[in-house]
């Protein structure tokens, strides 16, 4: 019995002494957003400019002494008390710990190293830690968003507003340049906002390192939409934004950019099929000619002519965004009655703005 509580005492003795050196284990801080969090010593990226708190890990009965400098000089100095049982420490990792917790002043941005010494009572220096520490709050930085690709289509792409639609069978991007961020940089975000302000959807942009660039594509080629863009028939007014964050926390949000997007056909109705034996018309202007069009009806012409009700701001003569097809042969109403002759089972083809062509 007697062994054993030998062996268990030496056991806690040994447990109490250790580590045999000084290092720092986290900064808590109040980041520049006002919130409070703590940052590993390996992180070690700081966004503050208030008080730096550190936890210092040591042994029992030993005290620390604490050197910060930037470059060559001392911006900070303390000599803690000797470690007692008593400065037991729990991380925010839930780790536990004997050491100090000390609190510096604010310090201006920049690459800082601390050293650690851990003292014995008599003052005498028994080892040291060095490690370093960077203060960033002025976060990443970018050029402005950009296109860089040509598809052609009549598409905007510079300029306050863009106007964007479907292209052909490329894929295409946004894109942002010369990504810069001393801390790191993170990732980044970029929303799509309603007139209202109110976000449509959001995305992460894929970042490659190699040229400091970010991008995320609009389409998926083959004049299909990417799922994170809106349904549209460029009548919308949206805004790209993209926020930049770097591994201290720091957020930069560069400047919105407009846009308009024509993704979507709009409104065009078949309402008539042109009879050259009927007495009456449906169409406005023409007082014969022209019969209602209704489906699995027996048409004795070929080639067949079929009128399209399109309301007059979907047609391209009116709107860049609107469908070019057909000739106009009667306009009333806002709507604008097109022609469009074509064989018997012979696909027509619609051309809506922004986009290579597709079948009626």
């Amino acid at each position: 019995m007697k062994f054993k509580l030998k062996l268990l005492a030496a056991l806690i003795l040994g447990t109490l002494s250790l580590p045999g050196h000084s290092r720092v284990y986290e900064y808590t801080i109040k980041d520049i957003y006002g919130v409070e969090k703590s940052v590993s010593a390996d992180s070690a990226k700081l966004n503050t400019t208030e008080k730096i708190q550190l936890s210092l890990i040591s042994g029992l009965d030993r005290k620390i002494r604490v050197t910060v400098k930037k470059g060559d000089a001392n911006v900070y100095s303390t000599t803690t008390e000797s470690v007692k049982v008593a400065d037991r420490i729990k991380s925010s990792s839930d780790e536990e710990f004997y050491g100090k917790v000390i609190t510096m002043p604010p310090l201006s941005e920049g690459l800082y190293t601390i050293t650690s010494e851990i003292l014995n009572t008599q003052d005498a220096l028994i080892d040291s830690t060095t490690q370093s520490f960077l203060i960033d709050t002025s976060g990443p930085t970018a050029d402005n968003m950009r296109i860089d690709q040509r598809p052609g289509y009549d598409m905007v792409l510079t300029g306050n507003l863009w106007e964007l639609g479907l292209g052909a069978e490329a894929k295409l991007y946004v894109t942002v340049k010369n990504v810069k961020a001393t801390a790191g940089f993170d990732k980044a975000t970029i929303q799509i906002l309603n007139p209202d302000n109110t976000v449509y959807s959001k995305m992460d942009m894929v970042y490659d390192s190699g040229s400091a660039s970010l991008s995320v594509p609009w389409t998926k080629g083959s004049a299909v939409k990417a799922d994170w863009m809106p349904v549209s028939n460029a009548d919308t007014e949206y805004r790209f934004r993209v926020t930049l964050y770097d591994k201290a926390g720091t957020r930069k949000v560069l400047p919105d950019q407009k846009f308009l997007f024509d993704s979507d056909l709009g409104e065009y109705t078949l309402v008539a099929v042109y009879d050259p034996t009927a007495e009456t018309s449906v169409i406005p202007g023409f007082s014969k000619g022209y019969v209602e069009y209704k489906s699995g009806m027996t048409v004795n012409l070929n080639p067949i002519t079929f009128v399209y009700r399109v309301p007059s701001t979907n047609r391209r003569e009116y709107r860049k965004g609107g469908l070019a097809f057909g000739n106009i042969i009667s306009e009333a109403n806002g709507y604008s009655y097109v022609s469009v002759t074509t064989p018997y089972q012979t696909l027509s083809v619609i051309h809506n703005g922004y986009q290579w062509g597709g079948p009626v």
